[in-house]
């Protein structure tokens, strides 16, 4: 509730609750979607360093649960925030595994994630200056997502 209304702050606080407690109960599940959500705020906010820090963790839970379609999500998610950054060539990398986990899966997103990917590589191959021209756009909101990486176009919390 507080995602959609834009209290950032209070979302954090609520979640960082939400972390001691299902770190507590070892609720591995929960503590993916508390980690993926922290990282859509601080996405929202443009502090991509912690969103970084934060799917690093959901990414590891997922490795753990052996969720491959969750990891396929969070790849995608860490492709943004390196593009946002304007480290392309981790962002090619990082969309790699997603492309590679979606042709595994048969994901539907296949098509649109190897687009995604080719954009990443000529932004690449045009050298450091591509993207550091434009302005950093926060991501769009969308409602909250399943805890699955299924339609990773919507950007909001997932």
């Amino acid at each position: 509730i507080y995602f959609k209304q834009k209290q950032y702050e209070q979302a954090i606080a609520r979640f960082n609750q939400a972390l001691q407690i299902q770190t507590m109960a070892n609720d591995t599940e929960q503590l993916v979607y508390i980690n993926k959500s922290l990282g859509a705020i601080y996405r929202q906010k443009q502090l991509y360093k912690k969103a970084l820090n934060h799917y690093l963790k959901a990414l590891e839970l997922e490795r753990a649960l052996n969720d491959l379609v969750g990891q396929a999500g969070t790849y995608y998610r860490i492709a943004q925030l390196y593009e946002k950054m304007g480290q392309y060539e981790k962002a090619v990398n990082y969309m790699k595994k997603t492309v590679a986990i979606d042709r595994k899966t048969n994901d539907p997103n296949l098509y649109a994630d190897k687009r995604y990917l080719q954009q990443l590589q000529q932004k690449l191959a045009a050298g450091p200056g591509e993207g550091k021209k434009q302005q950093a756009k926060p991501i769009p909101l969308a409602a909250p997502l399943p805890l699955s990486g299924g339609n990773r176009l919507p950007l909001g919390i997932d």
